[in-house]
């Protein structure tokens, strides 16, 4: 028969021995005692503020016409909000470097699909024509 311990409960197993319960197992997330990262206030408002003027940005854009300057200027506004989101909102400003990498990587995988994609486009432009004015027929079949 097991010793027993005052501060210790004896758990029974299948045969009926008594064993003492297994040790406490520690997971990844107990190593943090408070929560993790805290922001000042006044640095989650000044991002705050920066995406308000970078969406202000973003729709006075459409109001200079500057061809086909417009959607790359847009693009390059849309990832600087982006990369504002995730470094203090999801705090990988503070997390560690693979994430960033890890980021950054999927970042680069979509710069380049977007310019394949565009170069795509590009490529079967010529052989668009739009409608003419007396070009629609409706066909009725009895």
């Amino acid at each position: 028969m097991a010793k027993r311990d005052r501060n210790m409960e004896l758990t029974e197993t299948r045969t009926g021995t008594q064993v003492p319960p297994a040790p406490a197992t520690r997971h990844a997330h107990d190593e943090h005692d408070a929560i993790a990262h805290p922001v000042p206030l006044s640095t989650l408002l000044g991002v705050f503020a920066a995406l308000l003027v970078l969406t202000f940005l973003t729709v006075a854009v459409t109001w200079v016409n500057l061809g086909p300057a417009n959607i790359w200027i847009a693009l390059l506004i849309a990832v600087a909000k982006a990369a504002l989101v995730a470094l203090y909102f999801m705090h990988l400003r503070w997390d560690s470097p693979f994430n960033m990498i890890a980021l950054l990587s999927a970042l680069l995988f979509v710069a380049v699909m977007l310019g394949i994609i565009i170069l795509d486009t590009k490529e079967y432009q010529p052989e668009f024509e739009p409608p003419t004015a007396g070009s629609a027929r409706v066909f009725y079949t009895d």
